[in-house]
């Protein structure tokens, strides 16, 4: 789906689970292929259905990442530090003067 202000033009393609909404300061980074979709938007990451700021992925627990998907933990274990560390390098692109982490989700 497409929301917000987002754009989609020129060849730009949406398809599967990939998700365009809202607003970026820069262009998103979309991962394709894995057992969930990721798509990290400024300080936020969306894996699957649930989108978080990269904080808070960083922060939960296995408990609560166990609560989100029947073999979550067992996911997140494998690709945690992959999925971080490509946030991390992501939001380093930002603009100086990006608040987006203090924005709500």
């Amino acid at each position: 789906w497409v929301s917000g202000e987002a754009l989609v033009y020129g060849e730009a393609r949406v398809y599967g689970e990939a998700r365009v909404s809202g607003e970026a300061s820069i262009t998103p980074l979309n991962l394709l292929g894995l057992r969930y979709g990721i798509t990290i938007i400024d300080a936020h990451i969306q894996i699957g259905c649930k989108f978080y700021l990269h904080s808070e992925w960083e922060n939960f627990s296995d408990a609560q990442i166990s609560e989100m998907d029947s073999g979550a933990l067992e996911w997140w274990s494998e690709w945690k530090g992959v999925v971080l560390s490509l946030s991390l390098a992501h939001h380093l692109q930002l603009p100086k003067n990006n608040p987006s982490e203090k924005e709500e989700k």
